[in-house]
């Protein structure tokens, strides 16, 4: 398909998406909400599976339906009327660039200059993803105290180290074993960490940033590692120090106030 018309389609469901995702919030019914979201969910992964998937890779097909699953989870649960309309408009223009993603050569080490920004874009909307993500399963955890948090804990490790694993994809060529065992390790580090942070008495949105910020830098480290230069570790030194620094003045000053 050409690029050009690949751009106006993704224009057009972007415009028609904020409009449905900016009007969700005003339906008083489920009948209404369920239409809503029902249009979201139908006119982008249907759109996609129509005319696109022939021209994406799975990562790509995986990235649109968690960021309109987890998009339309993360509009419900924030009662902020601002931070809606926000993550709304957001959640518009993110669909819209996943449908103009192209195809990345990933063996190609000398990307042209636009590529490495396209790639840069798509690992930051799995970060995204991931942050919903995690938000969405502490909110639910938080709602629903008596549903069984484990299976949710288990989805949401298995999302962290599916999302690591595709966004290694776009900067490493590697064996395909190997960057299933480095996601299976992200996984299990994922799933540690969320059931120690599900028992911190702070809020859903807290605590999936801080789960999210944790995640990226292992995700970081990792990547790293898997590339041909390895971690060098006196300029990840001082990216760790001022994470930490960083981290300690988010407790301090900041999440107490939550």
């Amino acid at each position: 398909m050409h690029g050009n018309v690949v751009r106006i389609i993704a224009i057009l469901v972007g415009i028609a998406n904020a409009m449905a995702l900016l009007l969700l919030p005003t339906f008083s019914t489920l009948v209404g909400i369920g239409i809503a979201a029902g249009f979201v969910v139908v006119l982008s992964l249907g759109i996609f599976e129509a005319f696109f998937w022939r021209f994406r890779p799975w990562p790509t097909r995986a990235l649109l339906w968690l960021l309109v699953l987890t998009g339309l989870g993360g509009i419900s649960v924030i009662e902020w009327p601002f931070g809606r309309t926000l993550l709304s408009l957001y959640l518009a223009v993110a669909i819209s660039l996943v449908l103009d993603l192209s195809e990345l050569s990933l063996q190609d080490v000398k990307l042209a200059l636009h590529e490495k920004a396209r790639r840069r874009l798509h690992g930051m909307l799995w970060v995204f993803v991931v942050f919903l993500g995690s938000m969405n399963t502490f909110a639910f955890g938080m709602f629903f105290p008596q549903a069984p948090f484990w299976i949710l804990h288990l989805l949401l490790s298995v999302l962290l180290g599916g999302a690591a694993f595709a966004v290694w994809r776009l900067y490493v060529g590697m064996n395909h074993r190997h960057g299933v065992l480095w996601a299976v390790i992200v996984a299990l580090l994922a799933y540690e960490m969320v059931w120690v942070l599900h028992w911190l008495p702070y809020g859903f949105f807290v605590l999936g940033f801080i789960l999210t910020w944790l995640w990226y830098i292992a995700m970081l480290l990792i990547r790293f590692h898997l590339g041909p230069r390895g971690v060098v570790w006196q300029k990840q030194t001082k990216f760790l120090l001022v994470n930490l620094g960083c981290m300690i003045l988010f407790f301090v000053y900041f999440i107490r106030w939550i």
